[in-house]
């Protein structure tokens, strides 16, 4: 493959070929259906809670209320990436859905101070995953639901670093013409990573609304 202006203009202007994200949905429909369907659920849910959090203009509540709205938008923004064939930019977003997520349980609950160091600029979202399960009991969570949670925050991690799963996103397994990507691309040869990543996706859509009742609850207990 010959890299030139006209390629790089394209992939720039996401003028690349459009088959890629024809493909993914053709052969993806079923799990993409279940995952609007389980998102539309989840954004309702937040609706309803913003009105809670934001009660009175609050501003602690609305913090809350945009992690939480931030995490659902990621989370469409990951899959809208990962069926355009763009891993890395996948990846990293699904890393801050998962952090948005983390990052509002641990505010929801106000006396272990995690909302006031946050506002303060004093905490660091890196480790909010990692401090979600630790403190699982005190979150009113079961800690072994937390465990696929921490599965996913170390895999993710891989997308934030040049490490190998993150450069052979950058090769073809199966290619008639070129073995690199520019770009987006769906490579036959990953077929089995993107059902499984699809499937995680819808997953995690699927429980969204546990998390916002979660939310919901610890902000009702801190009252």
């Amino acid at each position: 493959m010959a890299i030139n202006g006209h390629l790089i203009e394209k992939v720039l202007l996401g003028l690349e070929d459009p088959q890629i994200r024809v493909v993914f949905t053709e052969r993806y429909s079923e799990p993409l259906e279940s995952f609007v369907h389980h998102m539309v659920v989840a954004f309702e849910g937040w609706e309803h809670l913003d009105h809670t959090l934001c009660k009175n203009k609050s501003e602690e509540g609305a913090t809350v209320s945009a992690l939480l709205y931030g995490a659902l938008n990621a989370h469409i923004v990951a899959m809208k990436l990962l069926i355009s064939g763009l891993l890395v930019p996948s990846g990293n977003t699904q890393r801050y859905c998962l952090e948005s997520l983390a990052m509002a349980l641990l505010c929801s609950k106000r006396e272990l101070e995690v909302l006031a160091r946050y506002r303060a600029g004093t905490y660091s979202c890196n480790k909010a995953v990692h401090e979600v399960i630790r403190r699982a009991s005190k979150l009113n969570l079961h800690a072994s639901a937390l465990q696929q949670l921490r599965r996913n925050i170390k895999f993710y991690d891989q997308f934030s670093h040049p490490s190998l799963l993150s450069l052979s996103s950058l090769m073809m397994l199966e290619a008639p013409d070129s073995g690199v990507v520019l770009g987006g691309a769906f490579d036959e040869g990953k077929a089995f990573g993107y059902e499984k990543e699809i499937a995680s996706r819808v997953s995690l859509a699927q429980v969204m609304p546990n998390i916002l009742f979660g939310v919901a609850r610890n902000w009702h207990e801190s009252s």
